[in-house]
């Protein structure tokens, strides 16, 4: 394979392209690589590769890719136009393809995004709904209805709420009637009960505007079931652990010997990542969105699909896959040397630095939940580095007038954990901007506060 480092966006695409094995090596990637790859490359540009991504991969890449939080701490919401994108790109790479990958997904999704796009009336519903209205309504109805792009099919009237996600969206409700006509059937049904219920509370239909609050709640619950079980954390979960630590009176944290309920509830749902780790960091970069660490176990990766990783780590396409352990070892740096020293000090108790290295995994999680995820000024990276220069504050004060000597550092650390020391190192010197310019701040205060060598 040529050096993808070389080429454009476009080169790179049809580089890619040319590979004779593609579809193989496509299809065996982690999905945070592939979207990072969609991402380097541009959605807009990437409809071959998408293509050629199984429903499996998609579905874990719109859990990252179709939800965003609004501010920092807050809870992400379903983004319609994105997933219009989506759609637009698979049809555009293939109709028949594209079908096959829509009609896998996840239904509730499905009904999500397209009431987010489009407005479906029953037409014997519609004709009395105007039939009804008085004379002025009539006519302001009949213009509305008139200025509307639509499609009918069988008794529904499918009306476009965004004239530019239309041609997409009916392009694939139409060929879904032809090759799918059951799902088809099953999701105009739940549109049509959603625009009905919708009409109803707000006035008629001239006056509705947007609707599907309750699915959304169902498919962000079900969305949120998976990730946790991947390792996530909820931005709402990871804001209330960072309040918590800030508002608990910091004798209560030293005298702490339990974990708080919210890490109670995360390694309930979540599995230990360090038994994943060796078998997913040749196949992963930094997590685009919620998580630095990976926790899926996968098959050991072919020769071919490790050279095509190399190639784009080459091309800047993905970061250098770099494990809880060698993040820890990769600096000299002497404010990290409390942190490190007591880590090294568990290797003679693997379940100890296991629990340790789960921890720290989990608390990377916590701050870039908070944070909001790539593309907020921060990468996963350097949340770790944040995360270490914290827990480096909160142990030495759990050591109190001891010295950092190994011993004493690797004893608190096994007794009292990697959490703990994060919430007493945050107590001190965190904060409630969780901005890249607020966590950052926060590195600087945990840095200089840091006791000398």
């Amino acid at each position: 394979m040529a050096q993808l480092a070389r080429l454009s966006s476009a080169q790179l695409v049809a580089r890619l392209l040319d590979e004779p094995e593609l579809v193989t090596v496509v299809q065996a990637l982690d999905p945070p690589v592939l979207r990072a790859l969609v991402e380097h490359v541009g959605l807009e540009d990437a409809g071959e590769l998408v293509a050629l991504a199984t429903s499996a991969q998609l579905e874990r890449i719109f859990d990252d890719d179709l939800w965003h939080a609004a501010r920092p701490g807050e809870d992400e919401r379903f983004d319609p136009k994105r997933f219009a994108l989506w759609l637009e790109v698979l049809m555009g790479a293939g109709e028949a393809r594209a079908v096959e990958r829509v009609a896998a997904m996840d239904e509730d999704l499905l009904a999500l995004g397209l009431s987010n796009q489009v407005l479906v009336i029953d037409i014997d519903a519609l004709a009395t709904s105007v039939s009804e209205s008085s004379d002025d309504d009539y006519v302001q109805l009949e213009k509305t209805l008139e200025g509307c792009l639509y499609e009918e099919l069988e008794e529904f009237r499918v009306i476009a709420r965004d004239a530019s996600t239309w041609d997409p969206i009916v392009n694939l409700l139409v060929a879904l009637d032809r090759d799918h006509h059951d799902l088809l059937r099953r999701l105009l049904e739940r549109c049509c009960a959603i625009a009905a219920e919708h009409i109803e509370e707000n006035g008629g239909l001239y006056e509705v505007l947007t609707s599907a609050e309750m699915l959304e709640s169902d498919v962000a619950f079900d969305r949120e079931q998976r990730r946790e079980r991947e390792g996530f954390v909820a931005p709402s979960a990871a804001a209330a652990f960072l309040r918590l630590a800030r508002v608990t009176p910091l004798a209560d944290l030293l005298a702490d010997r339990a974990a708080d309920p919210l890490t109670k509830a995360h390694f309930r749902a979540a599995p230990s990542v360090t038994s994943a780790t060796s078998a997913t960091s040749a196949t992963s970069g930094s997590r685009a969105s919620g998580s630095a660490l990976p926790t899926i176990a996968r098959a050991a990766p072919t020769a071919k699909v490790q050279a095509f990783l190399r190639e784009l780590r080459a091309a800047g396409v993905l970061e250098a896959p770099a494990s809880p352990r060698r993040r820890l070892s990769a600096s000299t740096d002497a404010t990290r040397a409390t942190l490190r020293r007591a880590m090294e000090g568990l290797r003679a108790d693997p379940p100890a630095l296991g629990r340790a290295l789960d921890e720290l995994a989990y608390l990377v999680n916590v701050l870039f939940a908070a944070h909001g995820g790539e593309g907020r000024g921060l990468r996963a990276i350097e949340v770790s580095e944040i995360v270490t220069f914290v827990c480096e504050r909160g142990l030495e004060r759990l050591l109190g007038r001891k010295g950092p000597t190994d011993e004493h550092l690797a004893a608190t650390l096994a007794e009292r954990g990697v959490v703990l020391a994060f919430r007493v190192g945050w107590h001190l010197v965190g904060g409630d901007d969780w901005s890249a310019k607020g966590l950052r701040a926060v590195a600087k205060a945990a840095k200089k506060a840091r006791r000398p060598a």
